[in-house]
């Protein structure tokens, strides 16, 4: 059998998993493949070239428009034409990191903070709320929460640690590209004349990626 296969390929000679055999719907298997990922990327270029003609920009005409309109689906002649492109070019795709995309998120979660509010019981619920009115605004707060116990609800409290949690992992992985690249002397740090803390003299302790000013 295996010689009857030999130099044959078909769907069993590559790599399958069982997400999209065996627990993904058609729909959804083609909604993540790659021509509706790289098509929905053109269309977002479309609307981009589409925006910037719209607000003068004179070095995007109506041809070239028409022209990227006409081909928002990605062919399997543009996927071969790219293999090729990539074999040549060794195109590397690089990771974007936002600047401000933690503090952001950061920010988001801080600015959606409720207070806890009073609580009232039977009859007198309508009092309770102007409280809690009063009680917001003295503290800064846009609101409060709509239903509380003694505690709000902990999903706040995960909000905030995946937010926290989401700059610390930025945190570590632009020092540990640091350090890897110091390792292979593509990068240094700075050495101070009179530093120490380290038996061996050849041996420079991290002082810029220490872990309390990573974590300052």
């Amino acid at each position: 059998m295996a010689d009857q296969n030999q130099g044959q390929t078909t769907q069993y000679d590559a790599y399958q998993t069982s997400l999209t055999s065996r627990y993904c719907s058609p729909a959804m298997s083609q909604f993540f493949s790659q021509r509706s990922r790289h098509s929905t990327w053109r269309k977002r270029w479309f609307f981009l070239a589409q925006s910037e003609k719209e607000l003068g920009v004179g070095t995007i005409t109506p041809e070239a428009l028409e022209e990227t309109e006409a081909d928002l689906v990605v062919t399997d002649s543009d996927f071969e034409i790219t293999r090729i492109e990539e074999k040549t070019r060794r195109h590397m795709s690089l990771l974007m990191i936002m600047r401000k995309f933690d503090l952001e998120s950061i920010e988001q979660v801080r600015d959606s903070l409720k207070f806890r509010g009073a609580q009232a019981f039977g009859g007198n619920s309508a009092k309770c709320d102007e409280l809690n009115r009063l009680l917001y605004r003295k503290g800064n707060f846009k609101d409060c929460y709509a239903v509380s116990i003694q505690t709000y609800s902990r999903k706040v409290d995960l909000m905030i640690a995946n937010a926290v949690a989401g700059l610390g992992t930025t945190a570590q992985k632009i020092c540990g590209d640091i350090r890897h690249l110091a390792s292979w002397e593509e990068i240094e740090e700075r050495f101070e004349s009179n530093q120490v803390g380290s038996s061996m003299a050849y041996k420079r302790n991290p002082v810029c990626l220490s872990p309390p000013l990573c974590c300052d």
